[in-house]
């Protein structure tokens, strides 16, 4: 057998063999545009590093993801001067009225340099009312979730561990994101 054909055979079982396993590995809800077009399993196995870096709240406390363990997160990185981010917000403040409280928390990480003082007018001016204001001016926190561009959402589970990422928009309000969001609250995710 040549060289170039056993390379090619070898590639081939490779890509059989990860397909196989991606296979067996329970995936989230696939009807519906929201899954099919947003979501992507990422990488990443736990973030303990994110869970314990430090972030700061509209009244200056400094937070980390750990303190909402239990819970799942969907958790915006934005910026004010992020015209897409400013197009998902008014979703994003819908999740959190519909959907927000004991089992599920809508964290958005305002990375303006600004802070609190940029941020909270912001809220007010554009009837931002349920959901909390974070701070992360310095994207320490955005660094260690590898965020590439705004806005960028991940979806970590009530065990601490990111199971999706979102980069750019999505429509967190429709009956696909709800879906999605019972497939993790439901812990479908770690059924075998």
């Amino acid at each position: 057998m040549n060289k170039n054909l056993f390379r090619a055979s070898a590639v081939l079982a490779s890509l059989l063999l990860t397909a196989g396993l991606a296979a067996a590995q329970p995936a989230p809800p696939r009807e519906g545009a929201f899954a099919d077009s947003y979501v992507e399993i990422i990488p990443f196995d736990e973030t303990p590093e994110a869970a314990f870096t430090a972030y700061r709240d509209g009244k200056d406390v400094e937070r980390h993801i750990g303190d909402f363990e239990g819970q799942l997160l969907v958790v915006n990185f934005w910026a004010t001067w992020c015209a897409p981010c400013i197009e998902e917000l008014p979703d994003l403040d819908a999740l959190q009225a519909e959907r927000g409280g004991e089992d599920l928390q809508v964290l958005t990480i305002s990375n303006d340099r600004g802070g609190a003082a940029q941020v909270l007018p912001f809220f007010e001016q554009h009837g931002l009312t349920n959901l909390d204001v974070y701070l992360d001016p310095k994207s320490e926190l955005a660094r260690e979730f590898q965020v590439r561009g705004l806005p960028t959402t991940f979806i970590v589970d009530s065990q601490g561990q990111v199971v999706g990422r979102i980069e750019g928009i999505a429509p967190w309000s429709g009956p696909e994101a709800h879906a999605l969001i019972d497939f993790y609250l439901e812990g479908r995710h770690l059924e075998e």
